[in-house]
Parts: structure tokens; C-alpha cells; sequence
């Protein structure tokens, strides 16, 4: 389709689906975290951020942390040489996480079901301009 002029143009733009009707909202993920019992409040989280040595310093606090005898766990992106650099936690903690996991999927059924059983929450899908 082609647009003879920026009005078209613009029209064609705005009349699309969910491009231009941004609804920020984070109500779905607090109903998410208020099923699992709230997690992000169960455990301190030190956040590194930054241009540079990010790795290093996350590397430093964990190890710190450590020597003091608390479990730590660390996530860093990008990894350096293996991807499996990205996660680093305790064989205790493996287990917890596959617990979590088995935990999550079940919240997230739920959270489906939920939206399935209240569709004017969920924002509708205009296939057709495709």
C-alpha cells in the first residue's frame, strides 16, 4: 500500500492496534508476583548497573557476601565466553529455583485462566491490517 501524503500516512499508522495505544500498566504482573506470595520482597537484590565493570563489581559484592556466610546468587548479561556464565547460584539453591519454576508455571495458569474468564481485560488484537 502505498500513501500519497504524510496525512495517509499518519492515519494508516494510528489506526493500527496496539502500536500507537500504549498502556503502560503494571497490574498484571503485581497480580503475577501477589499470587507467588510477593517474592521480589522475600530477599534483598542488589542491582549493578552502568557502562562498564558491571561483571566485576557483581563478581566482588557476591564474593564479599560470601565470605560473610550469606547464600548469594547472581545473574549478569552478557556472558563473556559460555552462557552458562549467566546464572551463577549454590546446589541448594538449583533446587529452590526448579521449585520456583514448577511454582511460576502454576501462577501463570492461573493468571490465564483469570484473563480468559475476564476478556474486557484483555486488550483486543486487530489482525486484519496484517
Amino acid at each position: 500500500m502505498t500513501h500519497n501524503t504524510h496525512a495517509e500516512l499518519v492515519r494508516e499508522l494510528t489506526s493500527r492496534w496496539p502500536e500507537h495505544r500504549v498502556a503502560p500498566s503494571l497490574s498484571r504482573v503485581a497480580a503475577l508476583m501477589e499470587l507467588l506470595g510477593d517474592p521480589q520482597r522475600a530477599m534483598p537484590v542488589i542491582q549493578v548497573a552502568g557502562t562498564n565493570g558491571k561483571g566485576s563489581t557483581a563478581i566482588m559484592i557476591e564474593t564479599v557476601l560470601r565470605a560473610t556466610g550469606l547464600r548469594t546468587g547472581r545473574f549478569a548479561s552478557p556472558h563473556l565466553s559460555d552462557v552458562r556464565e549467566r546464572i551463577r547460584q549454590t546446589e541448594q539453591q538449583l533446587q529452590e529455583l526448579a521449585n520456583a519454576e514448577q511454582q511460576l508455571l502454576g501462577a501463570i495458569a492461573i493468571m490465564r485462566e483469570l484473563m480468559a474468564a475476564q476478556p474486557e481485560a484483555t486488550p483486543p488484537v486487530d489482525n486484519s491490517q496484517q
